[in-house]
């Protein structure tokens, strides 16, 4: 996650909703337990923190889904990822949606698309997006995310020469998200978008995610045209 040297207290402020959530109590001690994995199986602890999370018996209030906070470390996990690699994509090329008519066009099938670096793509059964948001920015929601299967895209905004990338988040359905987990995962165009329709996303739908995509600059290079 980081080139610090990771303690409790510096750990702690890459996952505030995971603390909303727990509560201070329930937080420290997940920290403890954490940090004593780590060190008992040579991890990485933000690696042996989301591993205990997502275990049943993992320290929570009892109107907490487990899923929720999982998905909410994983999401705050990712948001840690991309900001660390945020400052080596500031002058990385991204493309444009200049290319979404010729990706349009049947011989763009065998196009494939390559990913920025700092992308992830998280699938979450939660509207983590408002409520995350809301809790990094110091307001604790009144409510806990509803329930609703969501693909949350992690990704440094593009930034100029002189300011690093911050990280963003964006919400989309799942059908939309699968489609665009294939792409960043090398699978040429046209087999995407065949799995995106039998997967209930039309083409057009489709390739108005893909150009939502390349407005946010998440593809860096065109390969197979």
């Amino acid at each position: 996650m980081s080139h610090v040297t990771l303690t409790p207290a510096t750990l702690a402020p890459h996952f505030p909703g995971v603390r909303a959530l727990l509560g201070p109590e329930h937080f420290a001690r997940l920290l403890a337990e954490s940090f004593a994995r780590a060190a008992e199986l040579d991890l990485p602890p933000d690696a042996a923190l989301h591993g205990r999370l997502v275990q049943p018996d993992a320290p929570r209030p009892a109107h907490v889904p487990a899923r929720l906070v999982a998905d909410v470390a994983a999401t705050e996990r990712a948001l840690a990822e991309s900001a660390q690699l945020a400052p080596a994509t500031r002058d990385q090329p991204r493309l444009g949606p200049e290319l979404s008519d010729w990706l349009r066009r049947p011989d763009a099938a065998h196009a494939v698309l390559q990913p920025l670096r700092a992308l992830r793509i998280i699938p979450v059964a939660f509207r983590l997006e408002g409520w995350l948001r809301a809790v990094r920015a110091g307001r604790i929601p009144a409510h806990l995310p509803r329930r609703e299967e969501r693909v949350l895209l992690c990704y440094p905004l593009a930034g100029n020469r002189h300011v690093a990338p911050a990280p963003w988040l964006a919400d989309v359905e799942p059908a939309a998200g699968r489609f665009l987990s294939l792409l960043a995962l090398g699978t040429p165009l046209g087999e995407a978008l065949a799995d995106a329709a039998a997967h209930g996303l039309p083409e057009t739908q489709a390739h108005d995610a893909l150009l939502e995509a390349l407005l946010e600059g998440l593809f860096t290079e065109l390969r197979g045209d």
